[in-house]
């Protein structure tokens, strides 16, 4: 009997879009909290990220790096 991968064994029980009807709620409270936990986390790092005047000065983005990184 030859193998079969688990993909070619799964894919007949249930397709994704099926899985995603049947659990919307975990998978959009999931994708909430993830989304709110990044953010959260890219804005308290430092605004400074985000000033265009940063966009051609290496040197303060690896400054912010290593403050990131520290913290």
């Amino acid at each position: 009997m030859p193998s079969r991968t688990s993909y070619a064994f799964h894919s007949p029980l249930e397709s994704f879009p099926a899985f995603l009807k049947r659990n919307w709620k975990p998978a959009a409270l999931f994708g909430g909290v993830f989304v709110a936990a990044s953010l959260t986390a890219i804005f308290s790092v430092d605004p400074a990220f985000f000033y265009p005047r940063l966009q051609t000065d290496p040197l303060r983005y690896l400054l912010k790096a290593i403050a990131l990184i520290e913290t």
